[in-house]
């Protein structure tokens, strides 16, 4: 075969091969669409892991909880906001308590009862101690000199130094809108290192997954150009035997 009938060969195979690779690698040994992140939250070097492998993630979230004996054994879910694309995550770090906030909005708030929608109406301005990672049972207590929430989740707002977090009451439940003024303070400080420790792991996540296309993706067309080289170097080794 002649070199230019080879690179016509290579040409109309490309898109089929590269095809077969795609639909191989996508549909039938596809990279792990569904992953979860588990982070522990520091003032400095917050840690985060991410796995598709339920027993892992149990594993390694028992033994982050064993170095944290002190600290009841819940997390939170947290949103940094932001597109993920085809991979889904799912993000939860152990609990925290966070000083210093400032609540700003109740809106979303649902009180069950008259006195709970009186109550709730009162909160907004109010300073408050935020625990992110409640227990089944534990409830936000308000009272006249004290504001303590209890929350399952938090959301980054756009705004800096601003937060979102769904909290449970007594008769009411739903998102709290909450801001911490003093960005120097240990827990903003926290909050914001546990951002950036989670957006550093997504995008090792998003770096594997276009490293295993890159890979797997033109895996035919990888097979071919080094079946020709072996061919080529086989006629070239025939060859020069039989010229001696």
């Amino acid at each position: 075969m002649t070199s230019r009938k080879y690179w016509r060969l290579v040409l109309v195979s490309f898109v089929p091969l590269l095809f077969f690779g795609v639909g191989l690698f996508t549909l039938v040994y596809p990279y792990p669409k569904y992953a979860s992140t588990l982070c522990q939250p520091y003032s400095e070097n917050s840690n985060c892991f991410t796995t598709s492998n339920d027993a892992h993630y149990a594993g390694v979230k028992e033994s982050w909880r064993k170095m944290e004996p002190d600290q009841p054994t819940t997390t939170f879910t947290v949103d940094v906001g932001g597109q993920t694309g085809y991979l889904v995550n799912q993000t939860e770090a152990l609990r925290r308590t966070i000083s210093g906030g400032q609540i700003t909005d109740t809106a979303w708030l649902t009180p069950t009862d008259e006195k709970s929608a009186a109550l709730v109406k009162t909160l907004v301005q109010r300073p408050a101690h935020i625990t992110l990672g409640r227990l089944a049972d534990e409830r936000s207590i308000v009272s006249d000199q004290y504001v303590s929430l209890s929350c399952d989740t938090l959301e980054y707002q756009p705004v800096r130094g601003e937060y979102k977090s769904y909290c449970v009451g007594e008769n009411w439940a739903g998102n709290v809108v909450y801001r911490l003024s003093d960005l120097n303070s240990n827990s903003s400080v926290m909050l914001a290192d546990l951002q950036r420790a989670i957006l550093e792991e997504r995008s090792n996540t998003q770096s594997d997954y276009n490293f295993y296309r890159l890979v797997t993706w033109p895996i035919f067309l990888y097979a071919f150009f080094l079946l020709s080289g072996i061919v080529w170097l086989a006629i070239k080794a025939v060859r020069f035997v039989r010229t001696g």
